[in-house]
């Protein structure tokens, strides 16, 4: 479609998924025929049109942090018809809604499940919204799926795993936090893309520096890539910081470079910035160690509770 992410065939798809509130048993054309044989072909036009531009005003377009979440999430024909039959119907109680999937689909992405896991419940939110069902209702059905396949559990011990670095959800994750912590006047979404870089904050090459000898094998195997030692980085800082000492992570942080010779702006990343408001603070003796990385553990997880209210 002209000015958005999807193409004719992918918007219909969304619209079928929105009418049927059903996983599909015929082609695209074969449903959408089926559906509109006897309806008005101006009213079903009329409707679709309404339809896209709804979904470019108040999906595509919106510049809201809970509508950010969901660009990085798979299986976007679900969520995306979902939201879309909130909004075309009308649903009262859509912001709770859209909060409500939100967590739904996270959890599931961080447990590591696959479409399978959520395909029908999405179809049935769907429908419940499409019969106006009160959001107290869909949230109880959330909650049982949860229950049943034990998610929370799962996607708890996901976010405390020694791994989270090569998992697919940790960047997007770490952008959630950095827009609960950005001021809504401030607000702007961040692709994933090249620039973005996950920053070992105690370097993978770590032996070869003396100033991170207080650090032992067996501590970087636990901390290394996970949730404890993992922050937010462009690209050009990232690469500078680099397999480097504390110290001069921090200078690189800053905007001064890794040998203090740059007066360049500190980091635009609020996570980051705190590791640095520490370092000036001496919370950690002006070093990374594991009790530094056991708080920042915790910060994580702290601040994806207030995202998805699971611990």
């Amino acid at each position: 479609m002209i000015d958005t992410d999807l193409n004719m065939n992918n918007m219909f798809i969304v619209y079928e998924y929105y009418i049927l509130a059903q996983n599909p048993k015929k082609s695209l054309s074969d449903e959408l025929q089926e559906q509109f044989k006897d309806k008005d072909a101006n009213e079903v036009i009329q409707d679709f049109i309404g339809f896209v531009q709804l979904y470019k005003n108040q999906i595509f377009d919106n510049e809201d942090k809970n509508i950010y979440a969901f660009w990085y999430l798979r299986w976007s024909i679900y969520w995306k018809a979902i939201l879309m039959a909130g909004l075309h119907t009308k649903y009262k109680e859509y912001s709770q809604l859209v909060v409500l999937l939100k967590r739904f689909y996270y959890l599931y992405w961080i447990a590591g499940k696959t479409l399978t896991k959520v395909k029908q419940l999405s179809f049935n939110i769907i429908g419940w919204v499409k019969e106006n069902r009160s959001i107290n209702y869909i949230e109880e059905q959330i909650e049982k799926k949860l229950l049943k396949d034990n998610i929370v559990a799962q996607a708890y011990a996901a976010l405390k795993s020694e791994d989270i670095y090569n998992t697919a959800w940790s960047k997007p994750l770490l952008l959630l936090i950095e827009y609960g912590l950005t001021d809504d006047s401030k607000l702007s979404f961040i692709e994933l893309s090249k620039d973005l870089h996950l920053e070992h904050i105690l370097p993978k090459k770590y032996d070869r520096f003396d100033e991170w000898s207080h650090i032992n094998e067996a501590t970087a195997r636990k901390w290394m890539n996970s949730s404890g030692n993992l922050t937010l980085l462009s690209g050009k800082k990232n690469i500078e910081a680099s397999n480097n000492p504390f110290k001069e992570k921090i200078s690189v942080y800053r905007g001064k470079g890794k040998y203090d010779n740059k007066n360049t702006k500190i980091t635009s990343f609020l996570m980051t910035q705190e590791i640095v408001n520490a370092y000036d603070k001496s919370v950690y003796s002006k070093e990374w160690t594991d009790t530094a990385m056991i708080d920042r553990q915790q910060w994580f997880c702290e601040h994806v509770n207030e995202l998805f209210c699971f611990i």
